[in-house]
């Protein structure tokens, strides 16, 4: 019983920790013209070590690592394509990359690892612009050949905040490449933003210096857990222990009581 507990928390542990390293790609790409729609920066989320790196800012969990391994590229289904950095009215999101080339057919989003390196993709939100709910035909990641996850008929929400896609402890490769399918929108193809696009890297990379928090990491919590659960075993003991020794007694120890 104890063995099968420990390893849970063990499992559980290791879980925790492959799933907290993320930079999050906020399209935050020029601090000066915060609230303006930019023509999108290519070299913003290219090995990231900071969340301030000039005019660019990124989002990070608590305890969470960089990626300076990992470099990010942006484009269309055409040479090109015009993508922007569009600051509001998609959903709920604020600062959304799109592709503003009315009839393209795909906004891509390539992550490209160093050698002895793997990125990991953890998620992202879409949503629609004028807070409208789309469909798309379709959604892949793919690394290089191998499709690690693709969906048809895809809905994208504006009306009511975004849709969110998690990836839970995420999807991994030396390359990874988002593609939206944009195929049947026309002039409205620049009506889907994509945000808060949250990647890794492995080995893990840069880890930075955070506020101390109240609440324990996944990392304490499972050193508690494991405290308790030997701390339980040893009592289990002294008890079968005494236990034992209770019944070799028998009557003779009853008698000096």
């Amino acid at each position: 019983m104890y063995l099968r507990g420990f390893a849970a928390v063990v499992f559980a542990a290791t879980a925790l920790a492959g799933s907290a390293r993320a930079t999050i790609l906020t399209f935050d790409t020029d601090t000066r013209q915060p609230f303006s729609s930019l023509i999108m920066d290519q070299a913003y989320g290219d090995r990231v070590t900071a969340l301030t790196m000039g005019k660019f800012q990124y989002g990070i969990g608590l305890g969470d690592g960089l990626t300076p391994n990992v470099t990010v590229a942006y484009s269309g289904g055409t040479p090109g394509a015009i993508l922007t950095r569009w600051n509001a009215d998609y959903g709920d999101l604020v600062n959304v990359l799109t592709n503003d080339d009315d009839g393209d057919t795909v906004l891509r989003i390539l992550f490209t690892a160093d050698e002895g390196y793997t990125v990991k993709l953890f998620g992202f939100d879409l949503a629609g612009w004028n807070h409208s709910d789309y469909t798309l035909p379709g959604l892949t990641v793919t690394s290089g050949d191998a499709v690690l996850y693709a969906a048809e008929g895809v809905h994208v929400e504006g009306a009511n905040g975004h849709s969110t896609f998690d990836f839970g402890l995420g999807l991994s490769g030396r390359t990874l490449a988002i593609d939206i399918d944009l195929t049947g929108l026309g002039f409205d193809s620049d009506n889907i933003g994509i945000d808060n696009i949250r990647f890794g890297q492995s080995p893990p990379g840069v880890l930075i210096d955070q506020p101390p928090s109240t609440v324990p990491e996944p990392a304490a919590w499972a050193t508690m857990l494991l405290g308790f659960l030997t701390i339980g075993a040893a009592a289990r003991r002294r008890r079968t222990t005494w236990a034992s020794r209770f019944r070799e007694a028998g009557p003779a120890w009853a008698s000096r009581v």
